[in-house]
């Protein structure tokens, strides 16, 4: 009996993710879009998959602030494609100040492009983050 209501429950909880949190996108290829935290976005025609999972560090000054550095946030995503063996993929780490880290990543012929993260600085404890971001098919390039 305990374990068919856990299952429940799990399921429950599950089901509910999809309906709150925010809605996959499609997007075109080499088109800036943008994704809040949590959603993801499926490039046409390319099977190529994009999550914005976190953004586990911020430290970017703020507007008309005194600051001695710019700060630098990290943007976490989980990028697949559909087709490969069980749904692999590897997460990204982008980063805003190119001179902490890299803007730009690839994943199997693509390269994801770090354009903005809005807001432009941390603002309280649960900022509503918005990353926009850039795809381009590597291959298009050495045809």
């Amino acid at each position: 009996m305990r374990r068919g209501s856990l299952l429940a429950l799990v399921l429950l909880v599950v089901s509910c993710r999809g309906a709150t949190g925010p809605a996959d996108i499609r997007v075109a290829l080499e088109a800036e879009f943008e994704l809040a935290l949590g959603q993801a976005a499926e490039v046409d025609g390319s099977g190529l998959w994009i999550e914005f999972m976190a953004v586990p560090h911020d430290s970017r000054c703020p507007p008309y602030a005194v600051c001695f550095w710019a700060g630098d946030a990290r943007v976490d995503l989980f990028v697949w494609k559909e087709g490969l063996p069980g749904r692999e993929g590897r997460e990204v780490e982008l980063h805003t100040n190119p001179s902490i880290g890299r803007a730009v990543a690839t994943f199997d012929i693509y390269s994801l492009q770090l354009r903005s993260l809005r807001p432009g600085f941390r603002t309280g404890e649960n900022p509503e983050y918005v990353v926009t971001l850039r795809v381009v098919e590597l291959s298009a390039y050495y045809r």
